[in-house]
């Protein structure tokens, strides 16, 4: 794909909700069957659907494909972490104007909120590291806890 975003990571046309279910499971799996990735839906369509979802995720370029045996293995094409901003890139500019502050301000507005003690003082060092490194992005915590 040619276009980009600002920090020049590819941007991929959206994805439908069926797509983005069969993604997460290709990035949970790492390597799938289409056999594989049905058996782990919701409430599966029939197998021709799902093989047109793929085709039409390859297209768009989330996904590539190998052959083993008689079966396809699918790959995703960007990294779960990679694929986790640019959805939330997504979320914060489609329901929040791109505003972080409003997007943590609903999120702790929520009376479902629930923040640890620990998490609380993590997200403190976090913000005081971003301060003390004039605005330089602080280094990323694991992608997958």
């Amino acid at each position: 794909m040619s276009a980009s975003d600002d920090s020049g990571t590819p941007v991929f046309p959206k994805l439908a909700r069926r797509e983005r279910e069969i993604l997460e499971i290709i990035h949970r799996l790492e390597a799938p069957t289409l056999s594989q990735i049905i058996e782990r839906m919701e409430s599966p369509p029939v197998r021709a659907a799902v093989r047109t979802h793929l085709n039409v995720m390859e297209r768009k370029g989330y996904v590539t494909h190998s052959k083993s045996g008689r079966e396809f293995v699918y790959h995703a094409t960007r990294n779960r972490s990679t694929e986790a901003r640019s959805l939330f890139k997504g979320l914060l500019a489609n329901f929040f104007d791109g505003s972080l502050k409003k997007a943590l301000t609903s999120h702790f507005n929520d009376p479902d909120t629930r923040l640890k003690s620990d998490d609380i003082e993590e997200l403190t060092r976090l913000l005081e590291d971003l301060r003390d490194s004039s605005g330089k992005p602080p280094e990323q915590a694991p992608a997958d806890r």
